[in-house]
């Protein structure tokens, strides 16, 4: 029996891409604004920091949601990430911890290796679980 498990966060990160877009039609309406009204930088600082804030923090969110997944095989687990990628084999993982991400539909796995430590967060708990289990991973209570 060879399962396969292909799992993304795209739909969680809509709402990323929808602050990002907020953001940036905040700055466009200040710096019309300011040239409308004649103002300067200075009157209208800290909503520019809050657009760009919000700007910056919704297109980080967004392009990690839209580059997170992951993919669990019988034999290895590959974790593609915006900045990083793992290639874990099932063999190497010694224990494992799990629980639940906040009140979100994510669990949070602490993949324990013999000398690294991986996060990993997926929606199939007991499908993952079942898969660790056939490997002989044990799991640790925190």
């Amino acid at each position: 029996m060879d399962r396969h498990i292909v799992d993304t966060m795209k739909k969680e990160s809509k709402w990323f891409f929808f602050l990002m877009l907020f953001g940036c039609v905040m700055l466009a309406l200040i710096f019309v604004g300011m040239k409308i009204n004649d103002t300067d930088w200075d009157d209208n600082i800290v909503q520019i920091a809050l657009g760009f804030f919000a700007g910056s923090f919704g297109l980080y969110g967004w392009l990690y949601g839209i580059t997170y997944k992951i993919e669990i095989s019988q034999e290895k687990v590959l974790i593609k990430t915006l900045f990083r990628r793992f290639n874990i084999n099932i063999a190497d993982i010694e224990t494992y911890t799990c629980e639940r991400h906040r009140k979100s539909a994510f669990y949070q796995f602490d993949l324990f290796t013999k000398d690294k430590h991986f996060l990993l967060n997926t929606r199939y708990k007991q499908e993952f679980m079942d898969i660790l289990q056939n490997a002989g991973v044990q799991p640790v209570a925190k």
